[in-house]
């Protein structure tokens, strides 16, 4: 079982999570974190302590097995060589956190078709999520902009996720 950061602990206790499994029964992907997850934290929802963040505002966090990834999704989950599970609604269910086949965290929303890594794992993503630390955007080869939440990315912009680097990793 995949226990909370310690930080965030109580606030799981009193959304019901006793560190037993949840009964989530996994597909045939067994090995998949995403599914680990599910099973730890299944049906779990948290709010952050506070509506602001350190970088953007807090979130709350609804963990459920997310059905059908967006067009976005797909097209990231190619371009990245992985797996994703989407494991949690966030900031009132309209984003998303998908758990790739290494654990890392990213996530989607309704509002744009930017596509945002969140942490290297869910205790990563967990905290930034409640703390309001904002998601690094990835930038598609045949962008040279974007703008992701009001602020503007160009190409080779510090602030955006190397997914080159992250794809290379993960090949076949």
């Amino acid at each position: 079982m995949i226990k909370p950061p310690s930080e965030f602990e109580a606030q799981f206790i009193a959304a019901r999570w006793t560190g037993d499994s949840r009964g989530f029964s996994p597909s045939l992907n067994h090995h998949h974190v995403g599914w680990d997850i599910l099973d730890s934290f299944n049906d779990i929802h948290i709010h952050s302590e506070s509506s602001s963040g350190l970088e953007c505002a807090a979130g709350d966090i609804h963990f459920q097995l997310v059905q059908s990834p967006c067009a976005c999704v797909e097209r990231w989950q190619s371009i990245l060589h992985t797996e994703f599970i989407g494991v949690a609604f966030t900031h009132k269910q309209y984003c998303v956190l998908w758990v790739a086949t290494d654990g890392a965290v990213f996530t989607s929303n309704d509002i744009t078709d930017v596509f945002g890594f969140v942490g290297s794992d869910i205790m990563v993503a967990i905290r930034n999520e409640l703390i309001g630390i904002r998601s690094q955007p990835l930038m598609n080869d045949d962008e040279s902009a974007l703008n992701y939440y009001g602020d503007a990315y160009n190409r080779g912009d510090s602030r955006l996720f190397d997914w080159h680097l992250y794809a290379s990793q993960n090949r076949r």
